[in-house]
């Protein structure tokens, strides 16, 4: 029995954004020296506190819809996911089911790779709240489409900019 590699890749792009995701506090590297001075009452999900959507974020996400294809949604949403992180708030914000785009694909090696969704996540991975919150770009693409590990590679380098033959 022969069987074939099928790889589905998901790419996490940490944004360059001035501010965190859903408040105006900064997002630059080197502020985790001196712990939690960059922090507001959003950041540490204070009762009251209404974030705001990052708006840059949001444009550097339809910015890449667009270069790759994708119908623009006219509505989305973010949601709440529940599930343990060692941070404070613990609960990161997501569009999972109503994603900025959908489809669209990109083309590696003279195979075209169909993305299924591109979407706005805020990271919780770090204790240290001022690095916290900060704007992802995920985009997924659509199962079955990338066959083997030359396509998983040319997937990778074309995301960095580099050549792909």
């Amino acid at each position: 029995m022969k069987y074939k590699s099928t790889i589905g890749m998901e790419v996490h792009v940490e944004l360059k954004t001035d501010s965190k995701m859903f408040c105006a506090c900064k997002n630059e590297l080197g502020l985790d020296r001196i712990p939690n001075s960059n922090i507001c009452p959003v950041c540490t999900g204070q009762p009251g506190a209404l974030p705001v959507a990052n708006e840059k974020a949001i444009e550097y996400v339809i910015k890449a819809g667009l270069a790759l294809g994708c119908e623009i949604a006219k509505i989305s949403k973010f949601d709440r996911k529940n599930y343990f992180i060692r941070t404070f708030r613990r609960i990161p914000d997501s569009q999972y089911d109503q994603p900025l785009c959908l489809g669209g694909s990109l083309k590696i090696n003279g195979k075209k790779i169909g993305i299924t969704r591109i979407h706005l996540e805020e990271d919780t991975g770090k204790l240290l709240h001022q690095r916290e919150r900060i704007s992802v770009l995920w985009i997924s693409t659509a199962r079955g489409t990338t066959h083997g590990a030359c396509y998983g590679t040319g997937y990778r380098k074309r995301g960095r900019g580099e050549e792909v033959l």
